[in-house]
């Protein structure tokens, strides 16, 4: 039941479902694992999830992943999620995060998400090229995960290697059926490039598929800001803020 919830979590996260319709599901069914079995580890992490990234009760939160952390301190989920969560949001330093990060891999060294996660982590810290070495080692441990296909294309486009991140986008859209992030980030790597013709093309599938299914206004806005059109971009992003759609600062990188 617990892992249960966590799917409906991770729904809303990857765009699979609008916030509002999953994210208090992910709740309701981890307080019922709670009532079975109170010292389940995997259900608090899943309402420390759902305070941090849909209610923004931050508060409410990080004793939640204290109690994951008594009950299982190897953990590895819930730890890198802190990690990058905490940094993305400034609750933590770069160096605390890195650290908790590593502690993950460490707890879970053949877990390519994990891996994929610490080099997210290294990404948000400015620290781009270790990030990418450890993109490339969550493939290795991993070639068919679709979360560390898409961090290696974000590690790429992090680090300025506009190029390689492009090439990496026929593989990663044709594997994930499309999948906005996938989406978003090459449109975002179009843009930075000086391709706004090719960023524009893509949200223009993103904004035609919207009108036939759920798609994150937030991946939208990514895509609207990298084509240049700004109106667009802001009304969306807007809207982002207002469903509580992914994480509004998940494509910023340090200066």
């Amino acid at each position: 039941m617990a892992w249960l919830s966590d799917s409906y979590r991770l729904m809303g996260i990857f765009g699979a479902a609008p916030p509002s319709e999953v994210f208090p599901k992910a709740r309701s069914i981890a307080e019922r694992a709670l009532a079975i079995a109170p010292d389940m580890a995997e259900a608090y992490s899943t309402i420390a999830s759902v305070e941090e990234q849909y209610e923004r009760n931050y508060a409410a939160s990080e004793p939640l992943y204290d109690r994951v952390f008594a009950l299982d301190p190897r953990h590895s989920r819930s730890r890198a999620q802190h990690a990058l969560w905490g940094l993305s949001r400034n609750s933590i330093s770069a160096d605390a995060a890195v650290a908790e990060a590593v502690r993950a891999m460490h707890d879970d060294p053949l877990n390519a998400w994990v891996s994929a996660m610490y080099s997210w982590v290294l990404g948000l810290a400015g620290r781009h090229a270790e990030s990418m070495v450890e993109a490339e080692r969550a493939m290795q441990l991993d070639a068919e995960s679709f979360f560390a296909l898409w961090n290696l294309m974000r590690a790429a486009a992090w680090g300025g290697h506009y190029d390689r991140a492009v090439e990496l986008g026929p593989l990663l859209l044709s594997t994930s059926g499309r999948h906005p992030w996938a989406l978003g980030t090459l449109a975002w790597t179009h843009g930075k490039a000086g391709r706004p013709d090719a960023a524009r093309a893509i949200y223009d599938e993103m904004e035609a598929r919207s009108r036939l299914e759920f798609m994150s206004p937030f991946w939208l806005a990514i895509a609207a800001a990298s084509a240049g059109l700004a109106d667009h971009s802001i009304r969306l992003l807007e809207r982002a803020v207002i469903e509580r759609a992914d994480h509004v600062r998940m494509l910023e990188t340090p200066d």
